[in-house]
């Protein structure tokens, strides 16, 4: 089955000139507006460059003594998460980071359509039984 990409017309902007498929061209701009470097910059960053120090985060200390303590106590923790790709892409993350910690992490992702997002009486009542 042949698929065929029609693209959206946006203002008046550059076409993203660059060695990718047209279409990863084509979404890189009108999607995220990035052209040039912008584009090389998302799709191969330097990671030493690009990120910043999560201690800017301003309760990062309070975050880090907290996992520390749980650890060492040996509590379970729970992770709240969320249904869209980067929610449950995060959620993972933590998770994977915990369990290398050598804590055992609880998910829990609320459904979409019942129970929208936020915190709610599901997940509470879910990590009450997780313990």
């Amino acid at each position: 089955m042949a698929v065929t990409w029609k693209f959206r017309e946006k203002g008046k902007e550059q076409p993203l000139e660059s060695p990718l498929h047209p279409v990863v061209a084509a979404l890189l701009s009108q999607r995220l507006s990035l052209t040039g470097q912008n584009a090389e910059e998302f799709l191969f960053p330097n990671y030493e460059r690009d990120l910043h120090d999560p201690f800017l985060f301003s309760v990062m200390e309070r975050v880090v003594s907290r996992i520390g303590a749980a650890r060492d106590k040996g509590e379970k923790v729970g992770i709240f998460g969320d249904f869209d790709a980067d929610g449950v892409t995060s959620s993972v993350i933590i998770r994977e980071t915990l369990l290398a910690l050598g804590m055992e992490p609880v998910i829990y992702l609320p459904h979409k359509m019942d129970e929208g997002h936020g915190f709610n009486v599901q997940s509470i009542n879910f990590f009450e039984k997780e313990g």
